[in-house]
């Protein structure tokens, strides 16, 4: 514990209780929660003691510091090759999915780039700038071609 801090001056009927963490990124996942487990000296400005039976349990929230990470493949329908796995294409506006490890929001098409030669692409993300994503859910992004001559 870091604190413990009454809401408005002691005695109080409402405490902060600030709990140490390890950290806010890397591996730090669990969950978090607080319980009263001793009524020590706790006691109102009468002297009677807390009435509780211990522990007070709270509830529990998850603690995630693991960043999602994505995968993205190019859908079959925009693979215009011999196959539609060679990952080859001539298709105007080919169509990829983005899958991410976790639910995500904020994907806009600025943040995608391209990552070959072809000169002249701009990204739309399906769906509007800002969207909601599921666990395991694929999303599509536009790679948007320059127009052929």
């Amino acid at each position: 514990m870091v604190a413990v801090t009454p809401v408005g001056g002691a005695p109080a009927t409402s405490w902060t209780v600030t709990v140490s963490t390890l950290g806010t990124s890397g591996q730090n996942n669990g969950s978090v929660g607080l319980n009263l487990t001793s009524v020590g000296t706790i006691q109102d400005s009468a002297g009677n003691g807390l009435s509780a039976t211990v522990p007070v349990t709270g509830q529990a929230y998850a603690y995630d510091t693991t960043a999602p990470t994505a995968t993205i493949t190019v859908q079959a329908g925009s693979d215009t090759g011999t196959s539609n796995s060679d990952n080859i294409t001539n298709a105007a506006s080919p169509a990829f999915d983005v899958a991410f490890s976790e639910s995500v929001s904020g994907l806009a098409g600025g943040d995608f780039s391209n990552a070959g030669s072809a000169t002249g692409c701009s990204f739309a993300v399906a769906g509007g700038s800002t969207s909601s994503l599921q666990t395991g859910s694929e999303y599509a992004a536009l790679l948007k071609l320059p127009t052929k001559p």
